[in-house]
């Protein structure tokens, strides 16, 4: 692994690390081991943003025609082997990706190449089956230093095998540092 991968992640773990350290805190001061969890406009419930541990997310500027073009890829390491899942902004409701959800993905990053990896926890009941499902969504983070600030923009991939390569690395992650995941 190259040594520049092996310092982002060492970044992102520590950052990661403090971050569970914070929740933790809240929690025990709440009474709680889990998230928090809130309510959504329609009444579903919805944890708070949990920072994986581990993983970091990239981004890769090319230039092509004079356009600037942007791809987005998340970064941990299972079994000793590096990998890189490709990500993209997340979906609106006719699904697809629109010009505003790479604007949001391009604030969450700034003027850094790197923003942290979180997911939030969800439960949504079908109000024509009363089936409740419960699931994660994944969003790239970063918290403004200055104002305390949370930018979050909701990410997808883009095949079935790079979404379980993640949904491992977050499992593991839960194990090692008990994030209290139920998912």
């Amino acid at each position: 692994m190259k040594e520049e991968s092996k310092d982002r992640l060492k970044q992102a773990q520590t950052l990661a690390e403090e971050s569970v350290a914070s929740a933790e805190m809240e929690a025990a001061e709440n009474g709680r081991k889990n998230a928090t969890i809130e309510y959504d406009e329609n009444g579903e419930e919805k944890g708070k943003y949990t920072i994986i541990p581990d993983l970091y997310i990239s981004r890769k500027v090319t230039v092509k025609g004079g356009k600037r073009y942007a791809d987005y890829y998340v970064h941990g390491v299972l079994r000793g082997v590096e990998v890189k899942v490709r990500v993209k902004p997340g979906k609106d409701s006719d699904g697809f990706a629109d010009v505003s959800a790479y604007t949001m993905l391009n604030i969450v990053f700034g003027e850094k190449d790197e923003a942290q990896f979180s997911v939030r926890a969800f439960k949504r009941r079908d109000s024509a089956t009363n089936r409740l499902t419960s699931g994660l969504t994944y969003y790239a983070y970063d918290k403004d230093v200055e104002d305390g600030e949370e930018y979050v923009a909701p990410l997808r991939f883009e095949t079935s095998p790079d979404k379980a390569v993640i949904s491992k690395l977050i499992e593991i992650a839960n194990k090692k540092y008990a994030l209290g995941l139920t998912v």
